[in-house]
């Protein structure tokens, strides 16, 4: 008997306690998470062509680029992309969605090796999160690509500075060579069985 009352006795707080949860879970507002990863790749250039340029290293680009995720240019590029204002939306209501943006974007990476980085965008629609989480990657992409682009370029500049310096400096042997051949033309191995004829 005893046995049966401690059985109602912790059935009873119990049910009492799960019969409401279908009504907390209906009535709790649902947030949906998407999350995009990149790969982040290091330069692939010569070093020694990178130590003659103001460059970045891989950990301090990301972080760069986390900074400019998060910045109002891009926040205000996904509100507009993503439809979160009005077509004819002033200023202020653009910058407060942008403010609202930013609360519901985390950013994630490798912390060992930096070897990838994640966009998390977290909405009450779960296209829309996708949408904001996809957006915010191909900015990230993008400017990531600009990026690489101009250091490809720097890197074709120095390497052709450094290809006309040679050249010059060729040019410069060879014409100091062509003088002592010319001043010495007879004491030159070449002439030795001339002479001794």
């Amino acid at each position: 008997i005893l046995y049966c009352h401690a059985k109602w006795w912790m059935g009873i707080p119990t049910l009492l306690c799960l019969s409401p949860a279908p009504f907390v879970y209906e009535a709790l507002p649902k947030i949906y998470r998407a999350s995009t990863t990149i790969l982040v790749t290091p330069q692939t250039f010569s070093t020694r062509v990178g130590e003659t340029m103001v460059t970045a290293t891989v950990e301090e680009r990301v972080a760069n680029l986390a900074v400019q995720i998060l910045s109002n240019t891009f926040l205000q590029a996904v509100v507009e992309d993503v439809n979160l204002v009005g077509p004819g939306a002033d200023e202020a209501a653009r910058q407060s969605a942008a403010n609202l943006l930013k609360s519901k974007v985390e950013l994630e990476h490798d912390p060992l090796q930096l070897s990838w980085f994640r966009v998390v965008a977290l909405d009450e629609d779960p296209t829309r999160a996708a949408k904001i989480a996809n957006r915010l990657a191909e900015l990230f992409i993008e400017q990531n690509s600009l990026w690489r682009t101009e250091q490809a370029s720097a890197a074709t500049q120095t390497v052709d500075n450094w290809l006309d310096q040679k050249r010059q400096e060729l040019a410069v042997e060879e014409r100091r060579l062509a003088a002592y051949r010319k001043q010495h033309l007879f004491e030159l191995p070449e002439h030795m069985n001339a002479n001794l004829q």
